[in-house]
This record gives structure tokens, sequence and C-alpha cells, in this order.
């Protein structure tokens, strides 16, 4: 655990809470927390008390993208991480969406839900740090750090000229003032 920087581990598929206390003891880049990352995506079950111990690593982002179901007691101490990433989840209880959706901080994905009930998803929209399927969101409500990534319409010739038209007007403005 010298290595600084982001580490990936995918062929790990299984973790104890002797490895989770090494891991969670990851430097961070150059001493500068939050700049590193642990990457565990072949882990698909942790215990609670692992779960619990990776929470507090504090050296960048931790993803867990090969846990597919998440329980209760998982949840409550996963979520305690502040930059979480399950998007191997598929589907949630509504019990998991209300400790997932506890206000903090903390930023947490969940890219790949399939389905949960309304409920569920009501609680999980209220925490604008939780990153959902685009799906799961009509254009209105959509976070701004959830927006469709789409080609942006093109101006036409005609368009351009006038916006470096414009902004030649406001430089000439700006050196006048």
């Amino acid at each position: 655990m010298q290595h600084t920087g982001p580490l990936q581990l995918d062929g790990l598929i299984g973790i104890d809470e002797r490895q989770a206390q090494v891991f969670a003891a990851q430097p961070g880049w150059h001493g500068i927390q939050g700049l590193s990352g642990l990457f565990l995506n072949g882990i698909t079950h942790v215990s609670p008390p692992v779960a619990a111990i990776l929470a507090t690593h504090r050296a960048g982002g931790l993803s867990l993208q090969g846990i597919t179901l998440l329980t209760e007691d998982v949840a409550r101490e996963l979520v305690r991480h502040p930059i979480l990433s399950l998007d191997g989840v598929s589907s949630i209880t509504d019990e998991v969406a209300s400790i997932l959706a506890t206000p903090s901080e903390a930023t947490l994905t969940l890219k790949g839900l399939q389905s949960l009930s309304g409920s569920a998803l009501a609680k999980l929209r209220k925490n604008p740090n939780i990153e959902l399927p685009t799906r799961f969101y009509r254009d209105a409500e959509r976070p701004a750090c959830q927006t469709v990534a789409t080609e942006p319409a093109r101006p036409s010739n005609q368009e351009l000229i006038g916006i470096l038209q414009e902004i030649a007007r406001r430089g000439e403005e700006s050196l006048r003032t």
C-alpha cells in the first residue's frame, strides 16, 4: 500500500478485515487526500465489518462495482465513505434507499440500478449527491451533475458570425473601461 495514486485491483474477488485495513490505509497522492482512489470492482460481497473498515478509506474514491446486492448493514457502513461508487447494484429495497439517501456531503453513484420501488426512487432523488441512471429522472428533475451528454446544436454560419461579433464588441467595451 505504498502505492500512491489510483489503485485498481479488479482480479481481487474477496476481502477480509485485515486486508480491508491495509487498503483503507492507502495514502493520498502526494499526501493529499481525495486524489487517489481504490477500485475493488471484482469483489462481489463484503461483510458489515469489512464495509465499516473500507468506509474509513480517505485517499480518494472507493469503487465497489462488483457488489450487486446491498444489505442494510453493509449500506449503513459504506454510506459513510465520502466518494463511493456502487454502480453494480441493480436493485435496492426501500430500507436500503432510506439509508443511502441520508443527507450528507458524500457523493454516491448508483448508475447500475435497474429496478426499485417508487418510494425508494423518491428517497434517493431527494439527495442531490446521489447519481442515478438518467432514465430515473424526467428532464426537469435531473440534477446538473446528471445532464445527458448530447451533441450540442451547431449554430448556422450566420449565427456564428453574430456570436463572434458580440464577443468582439464586449471585448472592446472591456478594454475601454
